[in-house]
């Protein structure tokens, strides 16, 4: 029997590409291919860094549990737009989408977030499995963690949900605009707390 394939979207790259592409087929609607990473207020450190360390180690974690795990980029100086993330998953035939994120707002804005598609702009089993995973995972965090506002947001207007396949959620890790975030966010301590209650929660969803 074949492994369950995840693929994990490291968000951003390097350099940014304010090129645009339509946000989903057949739309008139178009957005910047790939916008410019967040900066961490006290570390400095770049999302691009803190999704790709996120993504490795939530890779770990997700195939110590028996998941094949591809990762939509490797190496940080690509060029890779949301809509071709979405490609890679296709290819990889996909049963689910994760990209991370490192949020950039207001100083006081923190915590963790989950987007998923909104029911309008997808099948209704797809918005099903995608609310499903976001839940669980939502579950597993918010006992230990903070998390932002209502924890859950609906979106239409992803080229990374709107290309893809499979069902699909993005992980907003917390924000590199908060003092208190940027900091956990550069602990490996809090890093592998926090992967290990993401693969728990994507593992309960099934």
């Amino acid at each position: 029997m074949s492994k369950p394939v995840i693929v994990i979207d490291a968000s951003h790259q390097r350099t940014k590409d304010l090129t645009t592409e339509p946000i989903a087929p057949k739309s008139t609607e178009r957005r910047a291919k790939q916008l410019a990473s967040a900066i961490g207020v006290v570390t400095k450190q770049k999302e691009y860094h803190v999704t790709m360390n996120y993504a490795k180690a939530l890779r770990t974690q997700l195939e110590e549990k028996g998941y094949k795990v591809v990762l939509t980029r490797s190496a940080h100086d690509v060029k890779l737009s949301n809509k071709e993330r979405a490609k890679v998953a296709n290819k990889a035939r996909a049963t689910l989408v994760i990209s991370l994120h490192a949020d950039g707002g207001k100083s006081y804005q923190n915590g963790f977030y989950i987007m998923s598609p909104s029911k309008k702009s997808t099948t209704s089993k797809r918005y099903k499995e995608s609310n499903q995973q976001a839940n669980a995972i939502l579950k597993k965090v918010s006992t230990k963690g903070k998390v932002f506002s209502t924890g859950h947001f609906y979106r239409e207007d992803l080229a990374l949900f709107n290309y893809t396949k499979a069902p699909a959620i993005s992980i907003q890790l917390g924000f590199l605009t908060n003092v208190k975030d940027d900091k956990k966010l550069a602990d490996n301590v809090y890093m592998e707390k926090l992967v290990k209650r993401i693969a728990n929660g994507i593992q309960a969803a099934k």
